[in-house]
């Protein structure tokens, strides 16, 4: 699994309510310490605390603005090689 999802937020939110370390958070969800640190980063509502809807909201907001790179076609290739 490549990203994360609302409920692994969600837990984020509650394991940090029950102060538990980065690290810790990261070994009960199966994640990389780092990637907690940036979702925290990311999830900071205006007080300073993690809240998971936040960071879904810009999580889904980002996604929204990814573009997927077209493939280049091959049959492309073989015309402009000809040229």
């Amino acid at each position: 699994m490549k990203h994360l999802t609302a409920a692994n937020r969600g837990s984020i939110e509650t394991l940090l309510q029950e102060k538990y370390t980065n690290k810790q958070i990261a070994e009960r969800i199966g994640r990389d310490p780092s990637t907690i640190s940036w979702e925290i980063k990311k999830g900071l509502d205006g007080s300073g605390n993690y809240r998971a809807w936040v960071a879904q909201v810009a999580y889904e907001t980002n996604r929204t603005r990814c573009k997927q790179i077209p493939k280049l076609d091959h049959r492309y290739c073989q015309f402009t090689e000809t040229i």
